[in-house]
């Protein structure tokens, strides 16, 4: 029980600090802002951070095979994941919309769409890993650093609260540590992977100041698979894995 109570205050910990971050530029950001003279001019160029959590989807399949020469014995296995924290930078373009002094603000016309460039960093628990016939507990982490290229469009809302769906294409570097202090297989030495990935995003905001906005954002995020150094055996490779992430951050338009 102390061991789990120590393991849980080490997961608790960043998590924690990720909220009182993001609690208090909530909180002291819209002040500042609020208080200029910014006229009721939406879209432009923006940049936007927000940070929050990851869960895997499902199990990840491991082939590999045993043996030199001719003679290969090859193995199937699976990885299993738990939940992991993930952080977010953007820089985008949204359609540039000038409201009239004679217009209502809940009349506004909004932006219809969004392009951006967006960093995704990840890591994801690595719990149970089964090569064959051996089964080990690693408890370390899938890492994943990748850049997005996004494009979004309104979906609904067009005044305080807006909701937007987009989908990404990117370049990803994924990796796992070297978990041989285990067991002395090279099927558990260090991974590594790059590649294309994938993500679908769904972005609720909510308008803090002419210039502020609130960002709570859900996504699905596709990682390409990673594989042992080549000529090892036994060697391991990693089938591509699924991820959700859920994050909350700002984003602030010029």
């Amino acid at each position: 029980m102390l061991i789990n109570a120590v393991s849980f205050q080490k997961v608790m910990q960043p998590v924690c600090r990720v909220a009182v971050l993001v609690a208090a530029s909530i909180f002291s950001a819209p002040a500042a802002i609020a208080q200029t003279s910014a006229p009721l001019e939406q879209g432009g160029i923006y940049m936007g951070l927000s940070g929050g959590v990851v869960q895997p989807i499902g199990t990840t399949d491991i082939r590999g095979d045993v043996g030199s020469g001719t003679f290969v014995i090859p193995f199937t296995g699976s990885v299993e994941y738990r939940a992991g924290l993930s952080g977010r930078a953007a820089i985008g373009y949204e359609e540039r919309i000038q409201t009239p002094d004679n217009v209502d603000d809940t009349d506004q016309v909004a932006p219809r769409y969004r392009a951006e460039l967006e960093a995704l960093m990840l890591q994801a628990r690595r719990t149970r890993s089964i090569q064959g016939l051996l089964a080990v507990e690693p408890d370390d982490s899938l890492k994943a650093q990748v850049i997005f290229a996004n494009g979004y469009l309104r979906l609904l809302g067009k005044n305080r609260t807006r909701l937007w769906v987009g989908a990404g294409l990117g370049n990803a570097t994924v990796s796992l540590p070297d978990a041989r202090r285990i067991a002395p297989c090279a099927c558990l030495a260090p991974a590594k992977g790059k590649g294309l990935a994938y993500q679908a995003k769904l972005a609720l905001e909510i308008r803090l100041a002419p210039r502020l906005q609130f960002v709570i954002e859900a996504a699905l995020v596709s990682l390409p698979g990673l594989a042992t150094a080549e000529g090892q055996r036994p060697n391991a490779s990693y089938a591509k894995s699924t991820f959700a992430t859920a994050d909350i951050g700002l984003r602030l338009s010029f």
